[in-house]
């Protein structure tokens, strides 16, 4: 868990992602955020409906406790079916190996999303980007196909661009507000001001800086999306890794 240093957000996720596209006429607007708001000390916020919690537990009926679940992470809806998460959410990650710690495909049954706006959805399958290796900071990228179509919300696009050193980053998470809290699975949002890793990633990776005054990310955020003004208005630059510090 990271609450100091720079937060890692993988923004290299075109080859796994473009498969599955959302209409850039589908993107939400910008929502306003206030400058000193942050996820970690917690800014509600009704906006950015594609987001939602990643669900995992026994989420079938009549396997294990049927239906008991936590919110492990975010994710975010990019087609009718289909959201994006982090890969280290959905198979842990090996930091002997850098891969999965975990089965890889990781098992469908054990997640879900849910989305405040549009209900319950279970994983039907859950695919990891081949490349992920979390010692590199690569591919840190999982796609989850869901039981059915989400209805009543717009999916999120992808940026069109690169981010750009300096610009404004808007997270959205539903970690907690700080390392001893329990509040897990309330929808927040911060905006970060983004800057060069470099780390050798050549933009595969976006970080941003966190000082303890601005904004930042928390356990149960991994997963959430970094969005960036676009040509659709707001658009995923990257998805929460991890961090250092």
């Amino acid at each position: 868990m990271v609450t100091a240093g720079v937060l890692r957000v993988m923004a290299g996720m075109l080859a796994l992602c473009l498969a599955w596209p959302a209409p850039a006429a589908q993107a939400q607007p910008m929502a306003p955020v206030a400058p000193a708001a942050r996820i970690v000390h917690g800014t509600l916020t009704p906006d950015f409906p594609a987001v939602g919690a990643l669900l995992v537990g026994d989420l079938v009926a009549g396997v294990g406790d049927g239906r008991q679940a936590i919110t492990g992470c975010t994710a975010t809806l990019i087609g009718c079916n289909t959201a994006i998460t982090a890969a280290h959410c959905v198979c842990g990650s090996d930091y002997t190996t850098g891969g999965c710690s975990g089965p890889n495909p990781p098992e469908a049954r054990l997640y879900g999303v849910f989305f405040p706006h549009a209900g319950f959805y279970n994983a039907t399958s859950v695919a990891v980007d081949p490349n992920y290796d979390i010692k590199a900071s690569i591919g840190d990228i999982a796609i989850v196909h869901l039981a059915g179509p989400v209805t009543g919300i717009r999916p999120a696009a992808l940026t069109d661009r690169a981010a750009a050193v300096g610009e404004t980053g808007t997270i959205v998470g539903f970690g907690r507000t700080a390392d001893d809290a329990q509040d897990f699975g309330v929808k927040r949002v911060g905006n970060v001001t983004l800057e060069d890793c470099n780390d050798g990633t050549n933009g595969a990776v976006i970080c941003w800086t966190y000082d303890g005054t601005k904004s930042n990310v928390c356990t149960g955020d991994s997963g959430g999306p970094v969005f960036i003004s676009g040509s659709a208005g707001a658009m995923i630059a990257g998805i929460t890794s991890s961090g250092t510090g």
